[in-house]
């Protein structure tokens, strides 16, 4: 057995016992890449995109790129007793995925390390590269037209994390080549803001929910957009027909309804408590004082 057959030996036996979606492909520069967001930078990235389709440029000699994708996790927050509710996505309501990635990633490594040498990078989330687009080039899944990463036999209600390593390893046989969302187009018509259009693939961040509840400052336009949404959207992929009701991850993926009263109160203690342990966290008490505000005053 070659190193390279080794080590993915290695990698599917981890993604097996630790129930998480895993591909590895070449490190050769992604194409075709910005039409999903309109040839623009999203939004709170600090890298243009030609700088986020090259692995070169974070790990020099990089040959693999290997992704995973991981679960989300159960809701931390406290659900509502009565009164006025926000949505809290069900990718923000759990533990922060960040940590959680990394460390399965981190684990991944020092396995893969036992058996043999070589360098690497982690990335969860961290700005370099084009997380979704290196997940379906994996493998992981295919473009849906809500221009998330969607697994056949898991849905999309999952968090991508990347290891770069300058050994060359790929899959024994594509994951999901030739699947697509055919002439379905359930999620565009479940957009409430109409963020998706037309034929789909390609997002207009400005109308995102997800963008628009961790934005800082909001015009009344935008005030009236977010409905009753307190951070994030669910709405494309809760109407996705791959996400099956009855699977493990989509059952795992519950959202939060929180009271607005309790959040436009909140203070340091209890952000610290419940929204600081989840991906919402990172833009502060503020911004989810500010949308509850909103919304109790429509």
């Amino acid at each position: 057995m070659t190193k390279a057959e080794e080590m993915l030996d290695i990698m599917l036996d981890f993604s097996k016992e630790r129930d998480c979606l895993l591909g590895v492909c070449g490190a050769e520069p992604v194409e075709g890449a910005a039409f999903r967001v309109g040839g623009r930078k999203p939004p709170f990235a600090s890298r243009p995109i030609d700088e986020r389709l090259d692995p070169q440029l974070y790990l020099k000699g990089a040959k693999s790129v290997l992704a995973i994708g991981v679960p989300f996790g159960e809701s931390l927050l406290p659900a509502s007793d009565g009164g006025r509710t926000g949505y809290v996505c069900s990718m923000a309501s759990g533990e922060d995925y960040h940590g959680r990635v990394k460390g399965m990633l981190t684990e991944l490594r020092d396995m893969l390390l036992e058996k043999h040498g070589f360098r690497s990078i982690i990335l969860v989330d961290s700005g370099a590269l084009l997380e979704k687009e290196w997940a379906v080039k994996a493998g992981l899944g295919f473009w849906g037209k809500n221009c998330i990463v969607v697994s056949p036999g898991k849905g999309s209600f999952f968090n991508i994390g990347l290891m770069l390593l300058d050994a060359a390893v790929k899959n024994r046989h594509a994951i999901s080549g030739g699947i697509s969302c055919g002439s379905c187009r359930r999620c565009i018509d479940a957009c409430p803001t109409g963020a998706l259009s037309g034929d789909g693939y390609i997002l207009d961040y400005s109308r995102c929910l997800s963008y628009l509840t961790q934005k800082k400052t909001l015009d009344e336009e935008e005030e009236e957009m977010l409905g009753g949404h307190l951070y994030g959207c669910d709405e494309c992929q809760r109407a996705c027909p791959w996400n099956k009701p009855g699977s493990t991850w989509v059952e795992k993926a519950k959202a939060a309804h929180v009271s607005l009263e309790w959040v436009s109160r909140m203070g340091e203690e209890e952000f610290e408590m419940t929204f600081k342990r989840t991906s919402a966290g990172w833009r502060g008490i503020e911004t989810l004082r500010r949308s509850a505000w909103s919304m109790l005053k429509r």
